[in-house]
């Protein structure tokens, strides 16, 4: 796996990341939309939202098999540890409603006696289980608090996703597109300059240099210190004639004389 694409999600998981989120938010907005209908045009909306829900629990599982068999980008290093545990957890609470949601309404269904339409390809049947109208009403109650839960975890995920790409600016959005700048927020690795912009400016290096680097070069830049070419004072001192070698001399020319 190359660097660009260990940062990044596969293209596979891409398609099913975006595929599955549109799906979601039309199947929600289907089911709030029938709740104002009268019948039969309500049972006949339903109809579609339970085929839109059988498919997006198709491709939840496609998901899932997707991520076993293929490696997973790690989480940016630069993320807080409360960060990284909910985004975890968010992630877990998605797969548990994906498939959660779908099952319960089949089931929901299958306790009142119907089975399932579709698109007109091919009816899914009810799961065998006794007719029990009562416990099918409160499995749809629940149904419906776990789509507004859903719903409200979707936002917080969008969110996230907007923080990590323009405020903390570790690729964010961009890990789950094939295009846009992700830094290496490797763990072991510095992350690029947050200053760097997201959308493929140079990072600046500056600050990733070792500080042995640093010190040559602030030593480079010294200017050296210029010699000194006057003879230091001892040793004009040295060379000066003494008094002994005065007086010697002035004898030596006494004698001459």
């Amino acid at each position: 796996m190359n660097e660009i694409s260990a940062k990044r999600y596969s293209t596979g998981a891409m398609i099913f990341h975006w595929v599955i989120a549109v799906l979601v938010i039309m199947n929600w907005q289907i089911a709030e939309r029938a709740q104002s209908l009268d019948m039969p045009m309500k049972a006949e909306v339903f109809g579609y939202h339970k085929a839109w829900g059988i498919l997006i629990l198709a491709l939840t599982l496609g998901r899932l098999l997707w991520r076993v068999t293929h490696r997973v980008p790690p989480l940016p290093a630069n993320l807080a540890r409360w960060e990284a545990m909910l985004a975890r957890t968010v992630h877990v609470l998605f797969y548990v409603l994906l498939i959660g949601l779908p099952l319960g309404g089949w089931l929901a269904n299958s306790l009142a006696g119907r089975s399932i339409d579709f698109f007109g390809l091919f009816t899914i049947p009810a799961i065998p289980v006794a007719e029990n109208g009562e416990l099918a009403g409160r499995i749809y109650g629940v149904h419906a608090l776990g789509g507004s839960i859903f719903i409200y975890l979707i936002g917080l995920h969008i969110l996230g996703a907007l923080k990590h790409t323009f405020f903390d600016r570790n690729g964010g959005i961009f890990r789950m597109l094939p295009f846009g700048r992700v830094p290496d927020c490797r763990k072991g690795k510095t992350p690029a300059d947050r200053s760097a912009g997201v959308l493929g400016a140079r990072p600046d290096h500056s600050r990733n240099r070792p500080a042995e680097n640093l010190t040559r070069r602030s030593r480079k830049s010294r200017r050296p210190l210029r010699r000194c070419r006057c003879r230091p004072a001892a040793r004009r001192h040295s060379n000066a004639p003494s008094g002994t070698g005065r007086r010697r001399r002035a004898g030596d020319s006494a004698r001459d004389r």
